[in-house]
């Protein structure tokens, strides 16, 4: 009786051991399929040409030249691209003197789906942006164009549009701090070099 007993209590832990050995093979095959998916996907993305970024809850997103952000507001979402700056002689063409000079913003607005009921589409303005000068300049709108620059119009919904704004300041910077902002606040910050 003992001998029978030792034997199904030997068979019953056999059959114990080999369930359990199944199962940790399947972990291991799951948990190697997990890594595998989420490797193929960091590569993925890599990949792509430009991230868009989101603002998180009341963080300044820290974003790049040519790197997209987008705005998430009341009436819809659309993507801004500050694509660089440019110095120009405009101050001195429109005044004969070198008293000031002015800067050229270029930019890109991408609207999602953004429609509100004062506009039909996405309208950015000189005081959409905060240029301030590595010397501590702030440049302000300038409101004359010259050799077909000019800003961006109203971008309907699914549309894109490339455009510049023109900013007078006092004096020129090694570079500039360009932040877009909004009623709520600063959205995005560009350390933009010309």
């Amino acid at each position: 009786m003992k001998k029978l007993t030792c034997f199904l209590f030997a068979l019953a832990m056999g059959f114990s051991l080999t369930a359990c050995s199944g199962n940790t093979t399947e972990v291991t095959k799951e948990s190697e399929t997990t890594v595998l998916e989420e490797t193929e996907t960091e590569t993925i993305d890599e990949s792509e040409s430009k991230e868009v970024l989101k603002q998180e809850a009341y963080h300044v997103i820290e974003a790049e030249v040519g790197q997209p952000f987008q705005i998430d507001a009341k009436y819809g979402s659309y993507i801004v691209t500050v694509t660089g700056i440019e110095e120009t002689d405009w101050w001195e063409r429109k005044h004969n003197n070198h008293v000031k000079d002015v800067i050229l913003l270029h930019y890109e607005v991408e609207n999602i789906n953004f429609d509100s009921i004062l506009s039909s589409g996405v309208q950015l303005n000189p005081d959409s942006f905060r240029i301030t000068a590595s010397n501590d300049y702030v440049a302000k709108a300038f409101n004359t164009y010259y050799d077909g620059y000019e800003a961006v119009g109203n971008v309907e919904p699914g549309e894109k549009q490339s455009g510049s704004m023109a900013y007078e300041i006092d004096k020129l910077g090694e570079y500039y701090e360009v932040v877009f902002k909004n009623s709520s606040g600063d959205i995005a910050r560009v350390k933009v070099e010309p």
